[in-house]
């Protein structure tokens, strides 16, 4: 039976570079994604994502979009290529809303300037918007549009080289990046398309490790 220490289920923007992480942390990972790459149907799929720095959910999920961040930097220094576009970021609610209120203050709270502007100030920085006058509004600075199809095709490209054998120079298997339900691992390693296959039926898939160095 094919074991690891850790399986990542699910390879759009979080999975790839959750497995990514943990290949570069020396960790015998698996990754699974039963739909494949660039699949239309993850949540993560398409050109581009809203990358918020401060976020009206709770204090943790800002907290994580600098971690995030910081990673996005890492993987654009390494690869030369550009996953972050900036741009501000623009939320807006009836008056005493709770959403913009809480974006308002955890952007405070992380030492940045109040980001409350008037509707007059932000009808006129975006004129697409045609805000009504009594609404509350918050312009924040640090956001981005991320190009999520770069980053997504970025960190499986990573997560290959970090599989590569070092001693022949063969690109391996990336801790079951194809490991989809439709391919199965066959003699050597070979893999082939056996077409749809029931969920409940077991799958086997060839141990791939991380090459050490």
């Amino acid at each position: 039976m094919q074991t690891c220490e850790v399986a990542v289920v699910g390879l759009g923007l979080m999975g790839s570079a959750a497995l990514d992480a943990l290949l570069a942390a020396g960790v015998d990972a698996l990754g699974f994604d039963p739909l494949g790459p660039g699949a239309v149907q993850g949540s993560s799929h398409g050109s581009c994502r809203v990358f918020r720095r401060f976020n009206f959910e709770n204090d943790n999920y800002t907290n994580l979009s600098d971690e995030a961040l910081e990673g996005w930097m890492r993987l654009e220094a390494a690869s030369g290529r550009k996953i972050l576009l900036p741009c501000p970021v623009l939320e807006a609610g009836r008056p005493g809303s709770p959403m913009v209120a809480a974006s308002r203050a955890a952007t405070i709270a992380k030492g940045r300037a109040d980001p409350a502007c008037t509707v007059a100030e932000a009808n006129s920085k975006f004129p697409a918007f045609a805000l009504p006058c009594d609404w509350d509004v918050v312009v924040q600075d640090g956001g981005a549009i991320l190009k999520s199809e770069v980053g997504r095709t970025l960190r499986h490209a990573f997560a290959r080289r970090r599989t590569r054998d070092r001693r022949t120079g063969e690109r391996r298997l990336p801790s079951g990046l194809r490991a989809y339900p439709h391919t199965r691992s066959r003699g050597s390693g070979t893999a082939r398309h056996s077409g749809p296959r029931p969920v409940d039926r077991p799958l086997r898939f060839r141990r791939w490790r991380r090459c050490s160095g």
